[in-house]
Parts: structure tokens; C-alpha cells; sequence
């Protein structure tokens, strides 16, 4: 755990509230906590055309484990994108 030496839990009130909102609570977590950045993908179709899109993605890294593991529950309930490094989550667009 990054700077806390205790475990970081909701309360049962809390649960309920992320329960019945799960995509406001990584809504919450990222701008205080998070960094945002555009994923630009350029890839090479077998027409050799090239296509492009940026996507936006938000990072959530540098923080307790904790509450990462808190705020990877909301994309797996809500079917957003989602990848987990060992010390940071990766939340972005579902293609």
C-alpha cells in the first residue's frame, strides 16, 4: 500500500450508494486522483489504408491499492474497458 498502513474499506452506507451507482464512483476518483490523456491508434488495414482514432482514457495510478481495487469494480459491473498494472488502472472506451 502506497502511505497508508491501514486498509481502506466502504462502509456499509457507502457500499449501498456505489451499489446503486457504480459509474459515479470512478467518476468521483479519477479527476481527484487520476490523469486524463487521449489514446491516439493509427493501424494498417489489409487494403493498406491507414485508420485512426483517438480514444479518451483516464489512469488511476500512484495510489493505495485499495482504492484501485475499489474503482476497478465499476467497469466490470458496467462493461467499460478496462486494464489493471500492478500499481495503476486503465479505463477507457469500450470498441
Amino acid at each position: 500500500m502506497v502511505g497508508h498502513a491501514h486498509r481502506i474499506r466502504l462502509g456499509h452506507w457507502q457500499r449501498d450508494i456505489v451499489d446503486a451507482h457504480p459509474d459515479r464512483f470512478p467518476r468521483g476518483l479519477f479527476p481527484s486522483d487520476g490523469r486524463h490523456t487521449t489514446n491516439r491508434v493509427r493501424s494498417r488495414r489489409s487494403d493498406g489504408s491507414v485508420r485512426g482514432y483517438a480514444d479518451p482514457r483516464r489512469f488511476l495510478g500512484a495510489t493505495p491499492d485499495d482504492i484501485v481495487r475499489l474503482a476497478e469494480a465499476a467497469p466490470d459491473r458496467t462493461g467499460i474497458a478496462h486494464r489493471r498494472a500492478p500499481r495503476d488502472l486503465a479505463v477507457g472506451r469500450a470498441r
